[in-house]
């Protein structure tokens, strides 16, 4: 009975000597990648006069924003886009005449904008920075008419697009 027992004690020890290795080598491992973008997406709300009465005396108005969020590294700028004239200058017509009043505009640091450019020969004014903004705030920019001696009677009229842009800092 002894040898029974002894046999049977060498073949559960054998048996499991051998399991365990045939256990492990059944054992796979698995990677998963793990990916997560995120991304702040910046919001801002600019407020831009939608009309100006130009004044020899220079017309302040504001320019302002309401709301910037997730804006860190970011300013909103405000560029000069497109204007009555053909050649994208600071001129406004008198429908009736067809005579020009040039114009200028002064940015809230008090550098200014001219009517054909700052320098010459004129650059394409398309693009020149009005003003920016980094947080909630309020900007006043000048525009100042600039008539003529010989300047004709008349409502001297016209537009100005602004590009709106978030650009880094």
């Amino acid at each position: 009975m002894k040898k029974f027992v002894s046999l049977t004690l060498a073949l559960i020890l054998a048996m499991s000597i051998t399991c365990i290795p045939a256990l492990a080598a059944n054992e796979t491992g698995a990677t998963t990648n793990l990916t997560f973008t995120h991304q702040n997406v910046p919001e801002y709300t600019i407020v831009i006069p939608s009309a100006v009465e130009l004044s020899t005396e220079g017309t302040k108005v504001m320019f302002e924003t309401t709301k910037m969020s997730q804006t860190w590294g970011y300013l909103v700028s405000i560029t000069l886009k497109g204007t009555s004239s053909i050649l994208g200058n600071l001129t406004v017509t008198d429908p009736v005449s067809y005579d020009v009043m040039e114009y200028k505009i002064t940015r809230p640091d008090g550098t200014e904008i001219l009517p054909y450019g700052n320098t010459y020969p004129y650059p394409q004014l398309m693009g020149t920075e009005v003003c920016s903004f980094r947080f909630v705030e309020q900007k006043t920019v000048t525009f100042t008419a600039m008539p003529s001696e010989i300047q004709t009677n008349g409502t001297y009229k016209g537009h100005l697009t602004f590009g709106i842009a978030l650009v880094e800092w």
